[in-house]
């Protein structure tokens, strides 16, 4: 069964249903919900008896705009339904809100763009990715919209291909396999070439999350153009969604990885037979490739393929049939997992403590604490002040940062691969260090983040911020008593990755110079 209708009572026995000025939705707010088998356009339409089909209105959403009132009433079948409020004006059944013919008239003239509009499904999205921290529970609808992109982002590794975008596929070379990779790195031996075939072709070390899931579903889709197939449905086990696919061609993006440039279309419930209908019409051999796909998945694929649409360039536009009219130009690439320095960005700036919102600053007196308003910050001192009054006279010792390492007498300048970062800002970090030059201050006389990593019984410790802008050593020749207060013993609480690695907070008080706060524990969640 694809869809279960609101008058369908008999088979929702325990479902709970909203009510707003007499329109029903799913408990997320949702006219059709694929997580709670639910479609109420009909019903809310005046024709319950009606089944929705492909040419149905859009379905409405009115997920992040109201809340759930304490009124709650069962209906038969032992439907739960409650009433909902407005968010603007805490008003039940708000005519103003829940103005159903002017929203009916809106939602048709909106271009869709992928967004997700259930802070619940955005959460769901982001912890299959990979990315779960309790703070991002309280975090308002587009700031997570903000972290699912910027993860989706990371999953792609952009970073590397900043400057091939806007994309243009049919100026790349075409992908013929993945022998491809093997050729497209012999007689290269710098040490970027080799760590781009690792991190950007190899599976998922676990093939059976979602980001391995989908890593190994484009290799097979690539795998199956080259042999003659190209179009494909992707649809869960029941049928309930599905995402149609025609591809246009398969070409190498960087060391052998396969861009897939497809037109796409997603639908539900009774649509899906037609798409099936569509896409045979026009497909090789009218043979199209079933691909089982979640509905996990299929919620992840479609936010890739909206994002990526927007990457191509203008006059990339390849010849399509008549029917291709309501499909969307887009392409796909493997995902690898995140890993710590890609999760630490996601993490930064969890918004305000209090609210969630993203528009923050930092608690004045210890930079430790971010808010959006004098108001919420008024609100979070009972708590935060003795947090705020620890780092503010917490023990900080003054460290002197070194670029270079000795080996055999050899004074050398270490350089490590940083998939997070382009081949040209590793050239410029190269250059400033044989200048000699100081790292460039970013973060000003504020207080920031460090991440210390050393020996217990070693005479060098390597340091680096968030965003690599200090990546140095601490040397025990240097800084005496100051080191050895600095390295980690297993039994202070402070540790939070191993004994040899652990985060503090520090400040900038010269070009070489690095004052860090030895007894005071960060709350911020550091996964970098």
């Amino acid at each position: 069964m694809s869809s279960i209708g609101i008058t369908h009572t008999h088979q929702m026995d325990g479902r709970k249903v909203v009510v707003a000025n007499k329109w029903a939705f799913c408990y997320h707010g949702h006219e059709y919900c694929r997580t709670c088998v639910l479609d109420s356009r009909a019903f809310n339409d005046g024709t319950p008896d009606k089944v929705p089909d492909a040419d149905y209105r859009k379905a409405l959403s009115i997920a992040g705009s109201f809340s759930i009132c304490m009124d709650k009433q069962r209906s038969g079948g032992n439907t739960i339904k409650f009433l909902a409020s407005c968010k603007d004006h805490n008003t039940p059944n708000c005519p103003k809100c829940f103005n159903w013919e002017k929203l009916v008239k809106a939602n048709a003239k909106k271009r869709d763009s992928g967004k997700v509009g259930d802070p619940d499904r955005l959460l769901h999205l982001l912890r299959v990715s990979g990315v779960e921290f309790p703070e991002f529970e309280k975090l308002i609808t587009p700031a997570l919209e903000k972290k699912l992109v910027l993860t989706l982002d990371y999953l792609q590794h952009f970073v590397l291909f900043t400057d091939m975008i806007p994309l243009a596929p049919a100026d790349l070379p075409l992908w013929t396999g993945r022998d491809d990779v093997h050729e497209a790195v012999s007689g290269e031996t710098d040490m970027m070439s080799m760590a781009l075939e690792a991190l950007l072709t190899k599976r998922p070390t676990d093939e059976n999350t979602v980001i391995g899931q989908i890593h190994k579903m484009v290799f097979t889709i690539a795998d199956r153009y080259t042999s003659g197939a190209d179009t494909f449905i992707l649809h869960d086990t029941d049928q309930q969604a599905a995402i149609g696919l025609r591809v246009l061609g398969v070409y190498n993006l960087k060391v052998a990885v396969p861009l897939v440039s497809v037109i796409f279309r997603d639908v539900n419930g009774p649509a899906v037979a037609v798409l099936r209908s569509l896409l045979q019409s026009n497909a090789k051999r009218k043979t199209v490739v079933d691909v089982e796909c979640s509905l996990d998945h299929q919620l992840l694929i479609r936010r890739l393929l909206f994002r990526n649409s927007a990457r191509l360039a203008p006059e990339y536009w390849p010849v399509q049939h008549r029917t291709d009219k309501d499909f969307t130009l887009s392409f796909l690439l493997p995902l690898s997992p995140l890993h710590s320095l890609q999760l630490g960005m996601i993490a930064h700036n969890a918004g305000c403590i209090v609210c969630g919102k993203l528009q923050t600053t930092r608690c004045s007196a210890c930079l430790s604490e971010r808010y959006c308003s004098p108001d919420c910050q008024k609100e979070h001192w009972k708590d935060h002040k003795a947090v705020c009054q620890s780092v503010r006279d917490g023990r900080w010792m003054t460290f002197h940062l070194c670029d270079t390492e000795t080996w055999n007498g050899e004074e050398y300048y270490p350089q490590s691969i940083d998939m997070n970062t382009t081949l040209l800002n590793h050239k410029r970090r190269l250059d400033r260090v044989l200048r000699g030059e100081p790292p460039k201050n970013v973060h000003g006389d504020k207080v920031f983040l460090i991440h210390v990593d050393g020996g217990l019984n070693g005479s060098r410790v390597k340091v680096h911020d968030r965003t690599r802008s200090i990546q140095s050593s601490l040397l025990e020749q240097d800084d005496g008593a100051n080191f050895r207060e600095l390295l980690p013993r297993p039994t202070n609480d402070l540790y939070v990755v191993d004994s040899s690695r652990t985060y503090r907070w520090a400040r900038r008080t010269g070009d070489w110079e690095l004052s860090i706060c030895l007894d005071r524990k960060p709350t911020e969640n550091t996964m970098w």
